[in-house]
């Protein structure tokens, strides 16, 4: 604490600088992540919504003729997407028509017609979703869906990489634009700390020093001038 206060002006205004860049920096970054974040996880749990919707529909001739290889080969073309990981095809009376992915994986269901699609839930680090197979208006089985976050975590990481990446980055380009702009500040106050030092030496009440500003240090500078004035006029 008490090296922090014996550094100088200069050096302070560049701490200073630096540390409200990096943390500003970090704090956008993170907002930006969350967001995103939040985001992508409602874009998938509506895709996955859809996919399920879909694969209801084209399975509604296959369970209503019993054709239980018509009903997989619907779910085998699930493996076009590749973060899918279980499908379900239920009857009508909540037993497993055919499955697809792990084995063992169904979850049990009481009753399809109960379902609705658009109900997207995230359970184990998965995404899942049924929806219910209808029949000219009519529930005759139901569609387990049930996909995993990878696509999310590669979002994740990408985003950690790229805060990362920012952090190590910003307190340079913070520190090389700082350590430029605080002689706005720092500059007339070492040059009114230099004249100080040379009327207290010299006694040399005729100095004076350029007001080259009109803020705070400017009326600093400006006060400096008269003190000196009304010395040199005193002596």
């Amino acid at each position: 604490m008490a090296s922090s206060r014996d550094m100088s002006i200069g050096r302070k205004l560049t701490v200073i600088i630096v540390t409200i860049s990096t943390m500003t920096m970090l704090l956008a970054c993170l907002v930006m992540a969350i967001f995103d974040v939040i985001t992508f996880r409602r874009s998938m749990a509506l895709d996955l919504g859809w996919l399920a919707d879909v694969t209801a529909d084209n399975s509604a001739a296959a369970v209503a003729a019993n054709d239980q290889q018509g009903a997989s080969e619907v779910l085998r073309a699930l493996r076009a997407q590749p973060h899918i990981t279980t499908a379900c095809t239920y009857s009508q009376e909540g037993t497993v028509f055919v499955s697809y992915g792990l084995e063992g994986s169904c979850p049990p269901i009481v009753e399809p017609k109960n379902t609705s699609g658009y109900e997207v839930r995230f359970i184990h680090n998965h995404l899942a979703e049924f929806s219910p197979i209808k029949l000219s208006g009519k529930v005759i089985g139901a569609v387990y869906i049930e996909s995993d976050m990878e696509a999310m975590y590669t979002r994740l990481r990408w985003y950690a990489g790229g805060i990362v990446s920012v952090l190590l980055a910003s307190p340079f380009v913070a520190f090389f634009l700082a350590s430029r702009v605080q002689r706005l500040i720092s500059d007339p106050i070492l040059e009114l700390v230099h004249a100080t030092k040379v009327v207290s030496q010299d006694r040399n009440y005729a100095l004076r020093l350029d007001v080259t500003t009109s803020d705070e240090i400017g009326q600093l500078v400006t006060g400096f001038n008269e003190m000196l004035t009304q010395i040199e006029q005193r002596d």
